[in-house]
């Protein structure tokens, strides 16, 4: 029929009572062949494949063929194909595939230049777009700034305030909607450059509602953007998106963790992590210095063998709570590397990992000089008793006992 015609590129005439294969390239040819033979002896095979067919000009076409056996009126075996022409579905789902491969790489990248400039140089080399340009929203400043692009920009489109009067690409950052303007010159937002841009394709880079950047496509043809174009545009924009997006979070997270650590290693209280099996496998830097040992030489320790041997079954016991998800407070004695007993005051709190145990959290403080203070208020108490009993004895030897009122003092005294 006409269709199949259109897509050999041969006339009607051209094509009748010629051989089907020599119309294929010679990759095609054998591996028609053997289906055809085996579709006329009867054999089970899948009706529906692809292979390529060389038109009239020697260009190459991707078709697939659904083809059904039928038999004539005489009983011979006649073969009914329908064909398509998949060329461009085929290109761009490989575009796609290469779009998606890529969104690996621009995960590596080191900073948010690089992957802009990634990102439009395969605007160029997977869609064929010669003027493409990345740009960066800083959300601070409530502009737009030039990441990357394909060709020079001029210096005043290089960034755009967020509230600009005119332009596609403050426009579609306001909207966050993505504009396709055929013609620009029926476009009263559009602003002329250094080309001859007749068409312009402006695509929002957002997680949720949130903005990251534009990417900005012109071509100096009218309506220069196939839908096919728009969809790998598209999808370049979304990866893009993700590749930003995470190394966003990369920084927050080092700065985070940074500060952590900061917080953490400054702390005048000792921290300890330990996991699932009670092994210790951090501490910070005032925990070592309390404890007496270098911080790697109590990595790989359980944590109970830094415990008094007699403190140790109620530390089992509260081990067992922790895992059921309890935290805790109390008093303890560590031993130190030398032998020395710490008294500390300890918090501990169980680290849940989709609700399984998954190790502890330890900060203890050093008490050793409150202890002191109450064991020496002790002894204080205890030697002023003993000087009131000598003065009662005293003053008992030397008053006449008939005249003076008998004193009496606690026998007990509590701190």
């Amino acid at each position: 029929n006409e269709p199949l015609t259109r897509i050999f590129g041969w006339e009607r005439g051209e094509v009748i009572g010629h051989d089907f294969r020599e119309f294929l390239d010679e990759e095609s040819r054998e591996l028609v062949a053997d289906r055809y033979r085996r579709r006329q002896a009867g054999e089970e095979i899948s009706p529906r494949y692809e292979f390529n067919v060389v038109r009239s000009d020697g260009t190459k076409r991707r078709v697939e063929i659904s083809s059904t056996v039928i038999r004539d009126p005489r009983g011979g075996v006649r073969t009914i194909a329908q064909i398509l022409d998949i060329t461009e579905r085929k290109v761009l789902g490989e575009r796609l595939e290469a779009i998606y491969e890529l969104g690996h790489s621009l995960i590596l990248k080191r900073d948010r230049r690089s992957i802009a400039r990634r990102i439009v140089e395969a605007a160029k080399e997977l869609i064929g777009i010669e003027d493409c340009a990345l740009y960066l929203f800083d959300g601070k400043r409530k502009a737009l700034s030039i990441g990357a692009s394909t060709l020079p920009v001029p210096v005043k489109y290089r960034e755009f305030p967020l509230d600009s009067e005119k332009g596609i690409i403050p426009e579609v950052a306001r909207t966050k909607e993505t504009i396709y303007v055929p013609d620009t010159s029926q476009d009263p937002r559009f602003l002329l450059g250094t080309g001859e841009t007749r068409s312009e394709l402006c695509i929002p880079l957002l997680i949720e509602d949130r903005l990251i950047g534009v990417l900005n496509a012109e071509s100096p043809r009218i309506d220069g953007f196939s839908a096919a174009d728009r969809q790998l545009l598209a999808a370049l924009a979304a990866r893009g998106t993700v590749a930003l997006e995470n190394f966003r979070l990369r920084e927050e997270t080092a700065r985070l963790r940074g500060l952590n650590e900061q917080i953490v290693t400054t702390l005048n209280e000792g921290i300890i992590l330990e996991n699932e099996q009670e092994l210790i496998t951090y501490v910070n830097p005032a925990a070592a210095r309390m404890l007496g040992y270098p911080e790697e030489e109590l990595l790989g320790k359980r944590w109970s063998a830094l415990v008094l041997e007699e403190e140790r079954p109620a530390i089992e016991a509260k081990m067992v709570e922790r895992r059921a998800g309890v935290s805790d407070q109390y008093e303890t004695t560590l031993l130190t590397k030398s032998g020395k007993r710490l008294p500390v005051i300890m918090s501990s709190s169980p680290l849940m990992e989709s609700g399984r145990y998954a190790g502890t959290v330890a900060a203890f403080t050093d008490i050793t000089k409150r202890v002191n203070a109450e064991n020496a208020l002790v002894d204080s108490l205890a030697k002023t008793r003993q000087t009131l009993d000598g003065v009662v004895e005293a003053l008992e030897a030397t008053i006449d006992p008939v005249s003076y009122t008998h004193l009496t003092l606690p026998t007990t005294c509590s701190v």
